[in-house]
Order: C-alpha cells, then structure tokens, then sequence
C-alpha cells in the first residue's frame, strides 16, 4: 500500500511537471506578454536602476506591487545580488504553484478515495478544470507565470487538508507562509475556517484550533502595515542594497 501510494505521487508530480513546462513554453514570451506587467521579473527590472525609472508610470507600479507580496518582495531585492535570480525564483514559483495544488489536490481526494492512483486521477482532473479562475477578483489564469494569487493556493489548499485532519500545527505553519505569499486571500481562508471550527468542531478542541488561527492572521498584516504602506524608493532595505551594491 504505501509503495503505492508513493508511485502514484511520484507519477503525479512527474505530469504536473510535464504540463507546467509545457504551459510555459517560452519563458520570455510570457514575460512580454504578463498581464498589465504583473510579473516579479518586471518589478526587479524596475528595482534594478530606480533612480533611472523614477517618475515612470510603471515604476510608479512597481513601488506599489513590488512590496505587495513576499515572492514580489524577495525577488525584486534579489536583483542587486544577481540580475538573473528573478529568472531563476519566477520559474521555483511556477513549479510550487503548479505542481503543489495538483499534490494538494491529491492528499483533499484522499479523505474519500481510498485507492491512491484513483486520487491521483482525481487530482489531475481538478487541475484541468482550472478552477483557480473562478475568483472573486475576476483576474485570469495566469498559472503559466509566476503570480502570487496563484503561488498561495498550494498553501492554503494543504491548510484546507490538514484543518479537515485537525494537524493543528499544520494549518498555523502553512497559513503563515499563505499570509505572506497572499494576504488578501489568506484572510478569506482563516475567516471559513473560522466558521468551519466554530459550527464543526468539539468544544473542547475549539479553542486550541482557534487559536491556530492567530499567527497566520497576524503574518497576513505584515506585508499590508510594514511594506505597503513605504514606498519601495524609501523602503529601509532599498537603502542597505544603494550602500552596499
């Protein structure tokens, strides 16, 4: 049994892998054509000469969307060490964000199928259905590119997964890496899960699941009240990379 589950994981990611590549295709061609340049290459690009960029309209963006989410924040900072480490964390990000919802996918089809390649199958047909384009922002699958409303889903699916487990641990541990990625959409999850454990749960669990739930509410104010809220040309860490490089 377990030779079999670890088979159909391993075939799975194998697909997963196969289609994210092939989704991509060319690399550069999906950069150009990033939707109004929503990219985390672009936004170092910007990051890299801002003196130069300073009162462009995009760079006007760039100090918004730059700081917006940790990917965007570790990669546009990622350019004063290498100009190619953009490259290399946008294609990282599109592997997790692809292959880790078909695997999360994967462990929520576990809980009622039992036969492991039957999940497996389950998890690939979810993944072709491209649900992520159901959303309330109305934004369109941009699973081919790194983008963090997409990055975040793994994270807040595996959450999904070990909430249904009750690993408490868990759900704190990959709801705070989802509050950093994505804040807007982390909030949305901790408030279901809110409600999930309040009308699901036993009471003399709920208050120690509850609680799991504030860390990952205050990683998802860090971005929003520490970031976001400087502009990136005074951001501290902008002035340690123009002293140092």
């Amino acid at each position: 049994m377990e030779s079999n589950s670890k088979f159909s994981k391993a075939i799975l990611i194998i697909i997963l892998l196969g289609v994210t590549f092939l989704l991509v295709g060319s690399f550069d061609s999906r950069l150009a054509n990033s939707n109004g340049d929503d990219h985390p290459v672009v936004w170092a690009r910007y990051f890299a000469n801002p003196t130069f960029w300073k009162g462009d309209g995009g760079f006007f963006l760039a100090q918004q969307f730059g700081v917006a989410t940790l990917p965007n924040i570790i990669s546009t900072y990622s350019v004063k060490l290498n100009t190619q480490l953009p490259i290399l964390l946008s294609w990282i990000y599109i592997i997790i964000q692809n292959v880790g919802i078909g695997l999360a996918f994967y462990f929520l089809a576990t809980l009622w199928v039992k036969e492991k390649w039957l999940a497996a199958s389950v998890a690939l047909l979810s993944y072709s259905m491209t649900p992520w384009q159901l959303n309330l922002a109305y934004y369109p699958s941009m699973i081919h590119s790194p983008y963090s409303g997409h990055l975040v889903m793994p994270f807040i699916a595996f959450a999904a997964y070990f909430l249904l487990t009750e690993r408490t641990i868990y759900v704190s541990v990959f709801l705070v890496i989802a509050g950093l990625i994505h804040p807007s959409q982390t909030l949305q999850f901790i408030f279901l899960a809110l409600v999930f454990l309040l009308i699901s749960d036993k009471t003399s669990r709920r208050v120690a699941h509850l609680a799991s739930l504030i860390p990952p509410l205050l990683a998802s104010l860090i971005i929003p009240f520490v970031f976001y809220r400087s502009p990136l040309i005074h951001c501290p860490i902008l002035s340690y990379f123009r002293r140092h490089y």
